[in-house]
Order: structure tokens, then sequence, then C-alpha cells
């Protein structure tokens, strides 16, 4: 009879715990892991914030301020409200253990990660996460300290809600337990489609590099490593 996967390690206690590689298609600067986060924990966690309130969402104004607006419509749950899961300790491993070093980014700080909900019609028209196209230059300014965007996917089973980087024609439908994770200059900017029936629920962070640029004020609820 099969081990089960909890007891994996007391069959073979002396071997190090083992690697899956798989290929994908996906363009250069992209980390893209699916099933990095076990089921059973994302359904906890989907649970619990289902029962969780939530405040509307805030968006960047490239200053250092936050503003509402209809460009992003989700909701905001806090992410120390979830008891079932250490979602800080979570976040932190995913950048210091797997996001960094597969990135080959030497991390200074991590913003401290939002807990998203997008319910029907939810989304988030194009952006990037660092910077901010000027239309007289035709260029993109960076207005934030990120380097690198974070985000971890807890659920599937919804329609729409794809994320779709135009300058690589590239759309990838969120799976449960899927980590995803790139540049965050203007070059990835990106749109988070409109959720057409059903929930989305993903964790996101920002990771700035020692050594990068740094522009206006620090932002509030950094994590230094």
């Amino acid at each position: 009879k099969p081990a089960p996967r909890q007891a994996w390690g007391q069959v073979s206690p002396d071997q190090p715990e083992g690697l899956a590689f798989a290929r994908a298609a996906v363009p250069p600067g992209f980390l893209v892991i699916q099933n990095y986060l076990d089921p059973g924990t994302c359904d906890r966690i989907v649970a619990e914030c289902a029962r969780l309130p939530g405040v509307a969402s805030t968006v960047a104004d490239g200053k250092g301020d936050d503003y509402r607006d209809q460009v992003r419509r989700s909701d905001y749950i806090r992410p120390q409200s979830v008891e079932s899961v250490d979602i800080m300790a979570l976040m932190q491993e995913v950048v210091t253990q797997t996001v960094a070093p597969l990135l080959r980014v030497d991390p200074e700080w991590y913003e401290q990660p939002e807990l998203l909900r997008y319910q029907q019609g939810g989304e988030f028209l194009p952006h990037a996460d660092a910077d901010v196209f000027d239309p007289a230059t035709r260029k993109w300014d960076r207005r934030e300290n990120r380097d690198i965007s974070v985000l971890l996917y807890l659920n599937d089973g919804f329609q729409g809600g794809e994320i779709q980087f135009p300058n690589f024609g590239l759309s990838l439908p969120p799976r449960r337990g899927m980590l995803v994770a790139f540049p965050s200059d203007g070059r990835y900017a990106h749109a988070a489609r409109p959720v057409a029936m059903g929930q989305k629920y993903v964790i996101v962070t920002w990771l700035a590099a020692k050594g990068s640029p740094r522009v206006g004020k620090e932002r509030g609820g950094v994590i230094r490593l």
C-alpha cells in the first residue's frame, strides 16, 4: 500500500526533499509555479476569507499615497485576520525561499502582503506596479520602490479573472496554488480581467532589491530582510 503524502519522509528519511521541474512557454523575467501552495492550505484560507469582511482596495497615486478609484475593484482583507494560516510567515517564505533565489534578486524589503477578494465584476485595469506612463514623453517613469511583483492565487473555479500582459501577448488563468512573479516595471504592465462569475482570491506583495533606484517617500508597512 503506498504511503500517504504526509508519511513520505518515513519511507526515505535519508533523502532530500523531492524536486519537480516543468517546462513552460513564459517570457523572460517571469516565474510561474503551478501547485506551489497545496490545495488544503488554499481551501482553508479561502473558506475563512469567505466569512471575513473586506474594504475597497486602494490605488497608488505615484507619489507614495493611495486613493480609491474604479481602476481597481477588489476587496482588501486584513491578512492578520486569517487564523488558520499565518499569511505573513507564508509570504515571507515565498519571497525569501522561492522568488528571490529563483529570480536572482537580493531583496532589501517587501511590502506587507495584501489579501484580495475579486467579486463578480472585480478587475484591475492595465497598469505597472512600479512605473507610471507619461503620455508627453511616451516613457514609463519609476514612481514606486518595487522591483518584483508576487502573486499567490488561492482558488479557481470562477470565470474570467485572467492576468494579462499586453506587451507579451500573455494571458494566465489563475489556478489554485499558483505562484506568479515578474518585474514591476512598465515592460510588465498588466491587467486583472473582470471576474465574470464567482470570486477570486489572491495574495500579493512587492519586493525591493538592494541597490535598485529609490524614488519618493518610502511606503509604510515594509518588512525589512
